[in-house]
């Protein structure tokens, strides 16, 4: 009989192995539970941070209202005056045309990597609470929409994660050109050739019975391109469903496809490239590439080699798809002998970083808009929770 978790219901067991939308050597990862997995659960409610917010009244799709408000979040250099820090004069340029564009309600806030919790402040140092601060832009308030500028080496995922439950927040890494390029497409129109918003595309793997990706394909893909079938201002959809036909689950015919129809916006479900382990450097240059139909890698090159994604949003659900962070927030749930425990702590090893697939996009001749990914790997047993309904309204 499996074990029941800790305090929990002793009906709800936990199942044998778990599953990770990771993909290392050739094959997925799975592993078990550490023994008493409810410790896990416990310790890690005690570290969340309470973020509760005020509602506003005002369009909350207006960021230059004063109510809404946007605010370029850079780390805090103690060797500039508040003036100095309140003009981003140690961003590099782009960053600073981008806080000129935004109007001048625009704020610059930063974090500081020594103040010892999460928190950010402004320029003449009062600390803006990430927990009930109030939206907008006076002094003091936290506005609705925030670009961390830099990479989560000096801006911690932790801060994006942190912020990310009250505000809309981004990230933008990019440094010279590229990091010129991204913020001309945001201050300047597209022009010809733009993104289709019409023609949005799916595309998603997978590998069969047992595998985590057939579960994903049917509770993330399959209802997000059944809800683009019933939208008349998407009447050009398309599925590339490597369910129904393997060959369109391929790398390559993913991108043909984003080269033919130049979708506005892109899905896709598939592991994620974490391996091989024994290599850090080649783990790091194709962390989180999506993993197609047969083992093939979608690998940046080869999506830009006849595609600019001109002002398109992408979305890809597979492991480590926006990047790495030093450390899991998964370290101790899992039994350390498995593969799952050893490719958790194989790309927290690899340190914080972005992963390669957004920055070739977002640093790309004609940009991306925005990439949506993940730092951490999805669980089946997450998706398939014992005391819940999946998406497609069974209990498993």
């Amino acid at each position: 009989m499996k074990p029941a978790i800790d305090g929990l219901p002793r009906d709800a067991a936990l199942p044998e192995h778990v599953a990770l939308d990771a993909w290392d050597g050739g094959h997925g990862v799975t592993g078990t539970f550490v023994q008493r997995p409810g410790r896990f659960a416990l310790q890690r409610l005690a570290k969340l941070p309470r973020l509760m917010r005020p509602g506003a009244e005002a369009d909350p799709t207006d960021f230059r209202h004063p109510d809404v408000g946007w605010a370029l979040v850079l780390p805090f250099t103690p060797s500039l005056d508040a003036a100095a820090l309140a003009r981003a004069e140690d961003a590099e340029p782009p960053f600073r045309r981008l806080l000129a564009d935004r109007g001048p309600g625009a704020k610059v806030l930063r974090y500081r990597s020594d103040y010892g919790v999460l928190a950010l402040f402004e320029a003449d140092g009062t600390i803006v609470p990430l927990a009930g601060a109030r939206d907008g832009t006076e002094h003091g308030a936290l506005p609705d929409y925030l670009l961390l500028a830099g990479g989560p080496d000096v801006l911690p995922w932790s801060l994006q994660y942190a912020l990310g439950a009250s505000r809309c927040v981004g990230r933008l890494h990019l440094t010279g050109t590229a990091l010129e390029r991204h913020v001309s497409s945001l201050v300047s129109d597209r022009g010809p050739g733009a993104a289709r918003y019409e023609a949005p595309l799916v595309w998603a793997v997978d590998l069969g019975p047992g595998d985590i990706s057939g579960l994903m394909r049917r509770t993330i893909a399959a209802p997000i391109a059944s809800s683009f079938a019933g939208d008349d201002e998407m009447p050009e959809h398309l599925f590339l469903d490597g369910g129904e036909d393997p060959t369109a689950g391929s790398a390559e015919r993913l991108c043909s496809t984003l080269a033919e129809r130049r979708p506005a916006l892109v899905v896709t479900s598939s592991h994620g490239q974490t391996g091989p382990l024994h290599d850090p450097a080649a783990m790091l240059q194709r962390l989180g590439v999506p993993v197609g139909q047969f083992g093939d890698l979608v690998e940046p090159e080869m999506v830009l080699a006849n595609w600019q994604p001109n002002g398109a949003v992408w979305w890809a659900q597979a492991c480590c798809s926006a990047g790495a962070s030093g450390h899991s927030e998964y370290d101790g749930l899992l039994d350390p002998d498995t593969d799952a425990a050893r490719v958790l702590h194989g790309v927290a090893g690899l340190g914080s970083h972005v992963a390669p697939l957004p920055t070739a996009l977002l640093g790309a001749e004609q940009p991306l808009r925005a990439f949506i990914g993940h730092v951490e790997p999805t669980f089946d047993w997450t998706i398939s929770f014992p005391w819940t309904s999946t998406p497609d309204g069974q209990h498993r």
